[in-house]
């Protein structure tokens, strides 16, 4: 099972001249050990850039969707701001990092609020480092716009009960992700399957799998102004937001633990893997 391209990841590693010599031999070489591995073996990818990169060179090679939602763990309604009682609640959730855009979260918020809307951000998750430089930058940059007291930094909340509680209070969830080299994030599902308003970058699978105003916003990479503006679409237009939620939940019922790992069962069983 592959999720991922790290050749490309190592494009934004942010690391000393000592680290990233290890780093950069370890990941080359698990490359080239994993490239012996599939042609000897059924391969599942959760990317369609993945299935295009090794499609000549798997023995065998399919495409699926990984979660981590369950039949029990949906939660329906027809718009997500219901009970919002004025306040627009952004969530972005999985692992901070610079590539996942977060930077530009704030940024938004921040100028929402100029224009006279109460808005808070909420980031649910981890960062690698221990010493946690982007979550200090998250926090500078709110200082600096004058938002501080809007931005909240939750920490890792366990998948199920405690994680999906933040889908559901939020009204859009936000991954302006720049980057190339993952499969396709969980968290879309996620927020899809708690109905929350979805705006999000077209990298890596995120436009094979969803569509551009049928299931969520999706806006060009490293584009403030279109993210910004793809916001207050959301923001606005209710006729909008009912039919991203509508779409959106309707699509990732199909995308839950039980569906999934039966095809991948099916697969394995089959006789040409």
């Amino acid at each position: 099972m592959m999720v991922g391209d790290y050749i490309k990841g190592l494009k934004v590693q942010k690391e000393p001249l000592y680290r990233k010599v290890p780093i950069y031999f370890l990941t080359y070489l698990n490359e080239f050990m994993q490239n012996i591995a599939i042609k000897k073996c059924t391969t599942f990818v959760n990317s369609r850039l993945l299935f295009n990169k090794y499609k000549d060179q798997a023995k065998t090679l399919h495409e699926i969707r990984t979660t981590t939602l369950t039949l029990k763990d949906f939660y329906q309604r027809y718009d997500s701001f219901d009970n919002s009682n004025g306040t627009v609640n952004i969530l972005s959730t999985g692992r901070i990092s610079y590539e996942k855009g977060v930077i530009e979260v704030v940024r938004v918020a921040a100028k929402l609020t100029k224009e006279g809307l109460k808005i808070n951000v909420h980031f649910v998750g981890w960062e690698d480092k221990v010493d946690k430089p982007v979550e200090r930058d998250i926090k500078a940059e709110a200082v600096r716009l004058g938002i501080s007291d809007r931005v909240y930094l939750h920490g890792k909340k366990n998948v199920g009960p405690e994680l999906f509680e933040m889908y559901r209070m939020s009204q859009i969830f936000m991954l302006p992700s720049q980057s190339d080299f993952e499969g396709f994030p969980r968290t879309v599902w996620e927020a899809m399957a708690n109905c929350v308003s979805v705006i999000t970058t077209g990298v890596g699978s995120i436009p094979f799998f969803i569509e551009n105003n049928k299931h969520a916003l999706i806006v060009p990479p490293r584009d403030f102004e279109a993210l910004f503006s793809a916001t207050k679409r959301i923001i606005n237009d209710q006729s909008l937001r009912k039919l991203l939620l509508s779409n959106a939940f309707s699509y990732v019922k199909d995308i839950t633990l039980e569906i999934q790992t039966k095809r991948m069962l099916n697969l394995l069983s089959r006789n040409d893997v």
